[in-house]
Formats: C-alpha cells, sequence, structure tokens
C-alpha cells in the first residue's frame, strides 16, 4: 500500500496493456462526470481521475489522485469505492498516482477530497459491480436479476447458492460494456462507508515502509541546500566559493536564479504589476550527502543586496496596520442602516484584534528529488498541487508541461504550504544546471525563515445596543495583506479571504456592515490550515463574548441569539455582495443554515456541560464558525495558575460535516485541530526585524509539547444520513478553537486576550 518511490504513471495504453497479459482483470477508469469502458480505444479523450482494478486473485486496487499528508484521504475514498463495489475491505489495495491530464484537477486542499470525488467514487464503483453482476449471470447463463453481490468481493446466484469470487470473474467483466445510470446502494446496506475505519497505510507509516519526498533516492542522485536571501526580494550581489569547495564531497557551488512562477489561482494578473509568487533565488551547494552540503553552505561567503525589504520589522508593520484599521474601508456588505442604529444606541461596545504571521511548521520540511534530462523532467514530490509542479517547472526549466512528469509522494504534513511549487522548481533547476537528479532538502531553518506565511490581520469592531441591551448595529472592519499579492504586488484588498468568517457572518442582526481595509504584502503570503478563518473566527467569536460581558449576560445564550432563529443565510442578497463562491461548491446544495450552527452549539454546550461549577481560576469559553462548509463549535475548559501558567484539561467540540464517511478520521482531524489550534494560539508568531524573519526554528516558532496538550479532547459527530452531503474536516476545526480559548481564559481571570499569541500576556 506504500507509494514506490520510482512509481511511474502509464499511460491508459499501456495500462490496459498491461491488464491484457499475465495480470489481467477488470480495469474501471472513472470520470467527472461520466464513467469510459475499459473497452474504449485508448485514444479516446476524458479525464478519469483515479482507477479500479481487480486482478484474477480478487485483488482491488484503487490509484488514488488526492494527496496523503495525515489527514487519511487514501482510507476515506478506498472506503466509498469499496461499498459501492461490495468488496472484501480486507482485498483493497491503494497507489498513489502520478501526475496525468487524465485525472483532472489533482489540487488537495480545501477540505474537498471527499465531498469533490464522492459521486464519482460511488458511480465508478457500483458500475463495476454491475458489470461483475453481468459476467456472473452469463457465466452461469441465467438472468441477472438472479445474482447479487455478497459484500466480500463474491457473486451468488440466489435459486442455486453458487458462489463466484471477482477475481474468477475480473477478466470475462473486462468485456462487459460499462452500464448506464446504475442504481447505488441504499445507505441502510451500508457495511463499510460511516463506520470506523483505521488508515490503510497506518501499519506501513509506523513501522518505516511508507515513502515520503524526503526518502527518494534515484541512481546518480546529487544533494544540495541553497542560501537563500535573508530578507524577502534580496539578490545576491557578490560571493565567494572558495571556502565551501574545500569541504570534501561538495561538487559545485553557483547562483540560482530567482525564477518567476505562473499565477496559481486560475486568473491573469494584471498587466505589468510585479508578481512575487516567485523561486527566491541564491547560492546553491551541490554535494554527494545532504549533510556535506550543509557544511559547505556554512562556510560561504556571500555579499546580500537586501533591497527596500530591509526596511520593514513587526513594530512598522503593526503600527500601519493599526493606523489602517481607524479609516474606513471598502463596504463589503450591508445590511439595514447601521448609521443610523448607530446614532441613536444606548450603549457603544468597541473592540480591535490582531492576529500574526504564521509558519507553517510541518514535520516534513519541503523537500524535492529532480531529474532533467534530454528535455524531460521527472520531480519526486511531497506536493498537494502536482498540476502547479507541471505548470512552474516546465516554465522554469524550459520544456513543455507534458515533459514534466510529477511523481506524488506521501507528505509528512502539509498545511497548505506545499500547494506552492518552489520547493519542486528549485530542484528541477539545479538538477537542469549540474546534469544529474537533484535532491534539495530544506532545513528547519530554511523553511521558516523563506516560507509563504499565513497572514498578519487586524480586526476592528463597533456594537451598538439599544435601550433593552441588545444590539441593533454590528460594524466590522478587516486589513490584511492579501493571498492575491501573490500573482499581483499591487493587490491591497483581499478576494475569497473576506468569505470565510466575514461576508457570511451568520448573525441576525438588523442592521450590519462588513468592511475590508486596503494593506500591502512586504513578505510572501500563502496558503494556510483554514486560512482567513483563523483571524475572522477568532476576532467575530471572541467579540461576541465581549457583547455578553457588557451585556452581563450568560455567553452561550448570547451567541444563540446572535444567531438567530433558524434560517437559511444568503450573503448574495445583501448589499454590495455581488458573488459568494462558498468554497467552490454550489450554494444550493451547501446553503449557510443557522439550525445547524445552532444544533452545533447546543451540542457542545450540553456535552461540556456547559455552566457547571468549576474550582476556583478555571473558566470554559465557547465559539462556533462555520467554514468550508462544516458546522464546528468549541468548548475550552482552562486553568491559568496565580503566575499566569496555562494549561487546558478539558475541550469539547461538536461538528456536523454532514454524512460522516469514516468517523474514525474526523475524530482524528478535530483532536489534532484543538493541538495545532492551542499551538498557534499560544505560541504561533512569526516576526521580523531589518527585514528578517527573527525565528529559526522550534526554540523560536515554539509547537506544544505533549505534556501541554489537552488531556481530554471530546469530538460530538453531529448524526446525519447520505442525503446531507458530506463538507469539509480537515480545516473547520481550528477557527473556533482560539476564541473559545480566549473566551475561557476571561471566564478565570477576567483578562480579556484581544492579540494573539497570548505568549506571556497571562503573566502581566
Amino acid at each position: 500500500m506504500s507509494t514506490l518511490p520510482a512509481l511511474t504513471n502509464p499511460s491508459r495504453r499501456e495500462f490496459l496493456k498491461t491488464s491484457a497479459t499475465g495480470s489481467a482483470g477488470l480495469l474501471l477508469a472513472f470520470c467527472l462526470p461520466a464513467i469510459a469502458s475499459a473497452a474504449d480505444s485508448p485514444e479516446q479523450v476524458f479525464q478519469p481521475n483515479a482507477y479500479i482494478f481487480i486482478n484474477p486473485q480478487g485483488d482491488v486496487r484503487l490509484v488514488v489522485t488526492r494527496s496523503e499528508m495525515g489527514q487519511g484521504v487514501r482510507t476515506a475514498l478506498a472506503m466509498i469505492l469499496a461499498e459501492e463495489l461490495d468488496a472484501d475491505w480486507s482485498r483493497v489495495k491503494i497507489e498513489q498516482g502520478a501526475c496525468d491530464p487524465q485525472y483532472g484537477d489533482m489540487t488537495t486542499g480545501g477540505s474537498m477530497s471527499i465531498r469533490s470525488t464522492w459521486d464519482p467514487l460511488r458511480k465508478a464503483g457500483a458500475s463495476a459491480r454491475d458489470m461483475l453482476l453481468t459476467a456472473a449471470a452469463e457465466t452461469w447463463n441465467v438472468s441477472k436479476d438472479e445474482c447479487s453481490a455478497t459484500g466480500g468481493s463474491v457473486i451468488e446466484h440466489k435459486k442455486t447458492a453458487r458462489k463466484i469470487t471477482y477475481g474468477q470473474l475480473a477478466i470475462k467483466a473486462a468485456s462487459v460494456p460499462v452500464p448506464k445510470d446504475v442504481p447505488l446502494k441504499d445507505p441502510k446496506d451500508y457495511r463499510i462507508v460511516g463506520t470506523k475505519r483505521a488508515r490503510v497505510d497506518g501499519q506501513h507509516i509506523v513501522i518505516g515502509e511508507a515513502h515520503y519526498g524526503i526518502d527518494t533516492k534515484v541512481p546518480g542522485m546529487l544533494y544540495a541546500v541553497v542560501a537563500r536571501p535573508p530578507v524577502f526580494g534580496g539578490k545576491v550581489k557578490k560571493f565567494d566559493a572558495a571556502r565551501a569547495l574545500a569541504v570534501p564531497g561538495v561538487k559545485k557551488v553557483f547562483e540560482v536564479p530567482a525564477v518567476e512562477m505562473p499565477p496559481l489561482f486560475g486568473e491573469d494578473r494584471k498587466p505589468d504589476s510585479g508578481h512575487q509568487h516567485y523561486l527566491w533565488g541564491g547560492v546553491a551547494v551541490v554535494a554527494d550527502s545532504t549533510w556535506q552540503a550543509i557544511a559547505g553552505r556554512r562556510v560561504l561567503t556571500i555579499d546580500w543586496d537586501n533591497g527596500p525589504g530591509a526596511e520593514e520589522s513587526t513594530e512598522k508593520q503593526r503600527a500601519t496596520l493599526t493606523e489602517l484599521l481607524k479609516t474606513p474601508g471598502k463596504e463589503l456588505k450591508k445590511v439595514g442602516d447601521p448609521d443610523s442604529a448607530a446614532a441613536s444606541a444606548a450603549k457603544t461596545v468597541e473592540a480591535d484584534y490582531e492576529t500574526p504571521f504564521l509558519a507553517h511548521m510541518t514535520m516534513e520540511p519541503v523537500n524535492c528529488t529532480a531529474s532533467v534530462r534530454d528535455g524531460k523532467c521527472e520531480v519526486w514530490a511531497p506536493t498537494q498541487n502536482p498540476q502547479a509542479v507541471q505548470e512552474t517547472v516546465a516554465k522554469a526549466v524550459g520544456i513543455s508541461k507534458e515533459n514534466v512528469v510529477c511523481h506524488v509522494t506521501l507528505l509528512g504534513g502539509a498545511f497548505g504550504r506545499k500547494s506552492f511549487p518552489d520547493f519542486v522548481v528549485e530542484a528541477a533547476v539545479l538538477s537542469k544546471k549540474t546534469g544529474k537528479p537533484v535532491k534539495v532538502v530544506w532545513s528547519r531553518e530554511d523553511d521558516i525563515k523563506a516560507d509563504s506565511f499565513h497572514s498578519v490581520a487586524a480586526m476592528y469592531f463597533k456594537a451598538s445596543l439599544g435601550a433593552d441591551g441588545r444590539p441593533t448595529a454590528w460594524l466590522q472592519r478587516s486589513v490584511f495583506p492579501p493571498i492575491g499579492s501573490q500573482d499581483d504586488v499591487a493587490a491591497k484588498y483581499g478576494s475569497f479571504e473576506l468569505d470565510m468568517g466575514w461576508n457570511d457572518v451568520p448573525f441576525d442582526i438588523p442592521n450590519l456592515r462588513c468592511e475590508n481595509g486596503e494593506a500591502e504584502a512586504h513578505t510572501r503570503i500563502g496558503w494556510f490550515r483554514s486560512v482567513s478563518n483563523i483571524p475572522h473566527g477568532f476576532a467575530v467569536q471572541s467579540f461576541a463574548a465581549e457583547l455578553a460581558h457588557a451585556m452581563g449576560r450568560d455567553p452561550k445564550e448570547v451567541l444563540l441569539e446572535l444567531i438567530g432563529p433558524p434560517r437559511i443565510v444568503d450573503p448574495r442578497k445583501s448589499q454590495n455582495v455581488e458573488a459568494f463562491p462558498n468554497y467552490g461548491d454550489p450554494f444550493e446544495t451547501y446553503p449557510i443554515d443557522t439550525a445547524r450552527l445552532r444544533r452545533a452549539v447546543e451540542l457542545v454546550a450540553d456535552k461540556a456541560e456547559w455552566g457547571r461549577k468549576l474550582p476556583p481560576r478555571h473558566g470554559q469559553g465557547i465559539a462556533v464558525h462555520r467554514s468550508f462548509l462544516s458546522y464546528v463549535a468549541t468548548v475550552v475548559e482552562v486553568a491559568v495558575d496565580e503566575k499566569g501558567g496555562l494549561s487546558v484539561p478539558r475541550v469539547d467540540t461538536a461538528i456536523d460535516c454532514g454524512f460522516a464517511a469514516n468517523p474514525e478520521r474526523i475524530y482524528s482531524q478535530i483532536e489534532g485541530a484543538a493541538v495545532m489550534g492551542l499551538s498557534l494560539a499560544r505560541y504561533g508568531e512569526i516576526s521580523f526585524k531589518n527585514g528578517r524573519v527573527e525565528q529559526s526554528n522550534f526554540d523560536g516558532f515554539q509547537v506544544i509539547r505533549i505534556d501541554e496538550s489537552p488531556p481530554i479532547t471530546h469530538v460530538h459527530i453531529v448524526p446525519n444520513g447520505i442525503d446531507v452531503p458530506s463538507s469539509g474536516v480537515g480545516e473547520p476545526g481550528v477557527p473556533p478553537f482560539a476564541p473559545a480559548l480566549c473566551n475561557a481564559i476571561f471566564a478565570a481571570t477576567g483578562k480579556r486576550i484581544r492579540r494573539l499569541p497570548i505568549g506571556d500576556q497571562l503573566a502581566t
């Protein structure tokens, strides 16, 4: 089940040819939206995104086309397939598909792997099952209606009790035409989907058989590290390689150009706007081992031109954002007449919130092995975005993207960082330069200082309370350097980020305004787990608790009152909101349903025993957030000692993610979100001084240790039938954690945390 380092992605002709020899069997390509037959001409144009293969031995193979980074997607996809196929789960095997146009979009992100492949996988499994039934009926010369799949890769003839295995039928079934409109299984008959299943690759990972990017080895390979500019936008003025070349094992030292990359957002950047998404450039040291390359880099002498970025600092950035926050921003959403309501307010509540730049800190730093030869390039990469790899590598080394083969390895964590292909381009450029396969490894320090950071953000809130103490108007303003600056340095306003917990705030307030202020990016801004839901969720849910305190009422009850009665909230019906991306899915399928939001709050409050008597200096905090089409509510219990020491004895989280395909992985993802959420809230911050990132390793960008993690983490899955489509799981658990944590700190100490990370704020 592990990914092989030399696994190649066969063409459809080669795959069919293989199945026609010693391992002949049933091959079914499933497409979006149509399903194509193995009997179709190999030249037929279509875009399958995975394959089912059943060999004469009865093994079922699924070629997975989503990246596995610890979320368990390979297990979930295999479960969906095996369910409709009525396969023996113990016989299901997986392989990771290399990048190929036939698979369509292979990007892994946005918590959409299951919902984007749910229907195609079910149809593929059901069609394959039907073809096996047809083959069995023909073998026995009976009616297909008299045959049934028994749930273990076996077909049974009801009248005679004869049985035949999928393996025995594989060759015959390969010639059966693919049926149309095959009925899917009744959910009441599910045996696999909806049950807890351990990861299919778990054992291989534990015993060290699994293949991560950093494990790749190819014949004749060299190793490289790069000394990159210490300041974003900097360049090499000159360098002296003499001492580095004297290090045993060092082969070459040369300058790496700052290669510009194509836009990665599916749209062209503005003419002459400049481009920030590019290879850092610097000086490469190539050697016989990574250790020798690092030793050579250590003694390099480089004179850098740091450019205008050397003037940047966290203090300067904070002052700029604070000033921008005072100025009315671009109006994004308007409900009612907020100005009139504010003018007649009996009481006004205001607050500012701030979140910092964040680094991804994946356990496996970025790395890539590339081989450029004879006008072709082959790469082995832990990437979330193999199509971007093809596009960017092709441009960087001057070949067509059809000549770039990308093998997707296991990812030792990603969180969005590995959706950017800069590290892959680096390896390809060095391979072309040396004429050898090259593995580029980024050290932990490299990974932190040259990351694509989650953006800093500042947010302002103002609520007007009427004579009855209830909110009559609500203003929220957000300012942050946008991700769009990657493709357009002139970008100053957010785009899709504003549909992540901002324009879609689901509160039942008669007068509401959402704004976005302009801000420039002075470093690389990139994707991060949960993206802008992190700052927006923190600010909105913290301010909701502040309102509850100003009103002298219970935070949970005020939160439910702000959400209002069960209804569908459609941001498109508000003034100034022209479109609402809804995480890439139809709003009609995934509306903003406050009934589900309320249910998550009520469930977690009940399970966490909200309002129970706690020891002194203990407190509970609650928060809820909709992101990636799921609804997540969290209650955090904290304990703060007299010296400001913080511990989190218990966390309860309720998640409504539609139909739960594999509850085991949902538990795992939400438990992990609690750990990551606590780590980011307590310690996560990237700061700048003289344009340089001040952090360099876990000592500066700290992550929580085992003894700091919550000892009790309860996950409560809201039960849904298959009629409620599955939604995101990997990211939605993070946004409500920080506000629930900080609200709990206020309940325990009376100290309000409005700026993250918490750091030593409790000690002052």
